[in-house]
């Protein structure tokens, strides 16, 4: 005899036979932590790496990998290691799944040499469970197997036949079609539609000229550094710089690596006089040489105090963004931030409240920058052409005439016997540049023996050949 059960006898039969699945030998808990249970916020981590950061950035995933387990058990942690590194462990940004601002430093210590150092970090600090929680449901860690997805299936299949038709109290246990938007608050990372600074917004550009600029603004690079006169120690200072390249780094951007800066500074000082005679910021110099598209200035100061065993530290920012080639201001992000504290040091907080400032002003530093570069090139990319030994000044304006007809626009900037400065507006890339005005060149009789002396950044220097 075959039995139909509808209404609240077929919810009580459901419940008991998810119960028998979840509990039977072998099986995987339905979803990735039981209903209603508590999960900590605040764990400890460690860390050790031969860098400061990263042996902080080890010790707040170290903390993030306690809440893991937390939330789907040791032995789910333990079978599904390798996924969890590639969607969660091995993450470039740990401050978007901790609270920065919460963080204890238990132990600093260095078991190297300044040269060389062995960084041992140990914290105290709050994980961000519901951001923790969404990015295992959107890998479907700590869900079912596959044999008991099946299970789920087959109580989904005996619940219909148990309720036959009745209608409105069907039970829908299926996962959603689509998984929730990946959100992280305030350190979002700022997408083009985000920002506002999608490329289909240029008024008259062309198809390919707006796919272009899309592909330009996607491919930014960033350099990022501090005044020679900041307030805080340099040692912190480089702290803030790597949180910051971490940052666009995690956000697919190019960025400069530090180590560069600091070797053009202590060596190319002549260089730069030489080649600019002041006239421009050695940090707009060296974004130029190192093919920046957008140089940042990390300004800071702070206040610290101790309490007893406490320190606490407040550091206030102000991040400007500058586009390289005009050293043309693209936005200032001021930021003040939460008052942190440590046990060790004050340097130890002000380390925390600068990183943490750092992290949280970096998506408004890339989507004005974005914006404002967006802007500025409606009418194409700026270049600046400078031609030396240009004494012809009738055979410089016919090369100019032809050149106009080939861009956007073209503005003389000066010129003399020696040197003639244009700046010209087309969407293209340095190399493309290069090769329409050596077009440009071939069609003017007089300027055949043109060639490249020099570039940096959107600034291409030829000689024309010519004897002066």
């Amino acid at each position: 005899m075959t039995r139909k059960y509808t209404g609240p006898a077929a919810v009580f039969l459901l419940t008991l036979f998810l119960a028998a699945c979840a509990s039977a030998p072998g099986g995987v808990p339905v979803s990735i932590s039981s209903p209603g249970r508590s999960i900590p916020e605040e764990y400890t981590g460690s860390g050790r790496s031969e860098s400061l950061l990263q042996a902080v950035n080890e010790a707040k995933m170290d903390a993030v990998r306690k809440a893991v387990i937390q939330i789907i058990g040791s032995e789910a942690e333990a079978r599904q290691r390798d996924v969890l590194q590639d969607v969660l462990y091995g993450t470039s940004n740990p401050n978007q799944y901790v609270f920065s601002d919460s963080m204890e430093t238990l132990r600093r210590e260095n078991l190297g040499t300044i040269d060389e150092m062995d960084m041992i970090y140990e914290i105290r600090i709050k994980v961000n469970i519901d951001r923790v929680r969404e990015t295992l449901e959107r890998n479907g860690i700590g869900r079912e197997s596959d044999a008991g997805g099946a299970q789920a299936a087959g109580a989904q299949g005996a619940v219909a036949e148990a309720q036959g038709d009745a209608g409105p109290q069907s039970v829908d246990i299926s996962e959603p079609d689509e998984e929730p938007a990946d959100t992280d608050g305030g350190a979002a990372t700022a997408s083009p539609a985000e920002s506002g600074s999608s490329a289909a917004a240029l008024p008259d550009a062309t198809p390919a000229e707006q796919e272009f600029v899309q592909r330009y603004l996607d491919s930014l690079s960033y350099m990022v550094f501090y005044p020679e006169d900041n307030e805080v120690d340099s040692f912190l200072m480089n702290t803030a710089v790597s949180q910051a390249n971490s940052w666009l780094a995690g956000a697919g951007y190019q960025v400069v690596d530090p180590d560069q800066i600091e070797e053009l500074k202590a060596d190319a000082s002549l260089a730069y006089e030489e080649q600019t005679g002041g006239e421009i910021s050695i940090l707009q110099w060296i974004a130029q040489r190192l093919s920046a598209d957008v140089y940042v200035e990390i300004e800071a100061s702070a206040t610290t105090r101790s309490d007893g065993g406490r320190h606490y530290a407040q550091a206030l920012l102000a991040l400007k963004m500058y586009e390289t080639s005009t050293a043309r201001l693209l936005g200032s992000i001021p930021y003040t931030s939460p008052e942190t504290f440590s046990r060790s040091s004050q340097d130890d907080a002000l380390a925390n409240a600068l990183q943490s400032s750092v992290y949280q002003a970096m998506p408004y530093v890339l989507e004005q920058s974005r914006i404002q570069i967006a802007r500025q090139i409606e009418n194409g990319i700026r270049y600046e052409l400078v031609f030396i030994n240009t004494a012809d000044s009738r055979l410089m304006s016919s090369f100019r005439s032809r050149l106009r007809s080939q861009v956007r626009d073209l503005e003389t900037l000066s010129q003399s016997e020696g040197e003639t400065r244009y700046a010209v507006y087309l969407f293209g890339r340095n190399d493309e540049v290069e090769d329409l005005v050596y077009r440009v060149a071939d069609q003017t009789p007089g300027m055949e023996f043109l060639s490249l002396v020099l570039t940096r950044g959107k600034s291409l220097t030829f000689d024309t050949g010519l004897v002066p």
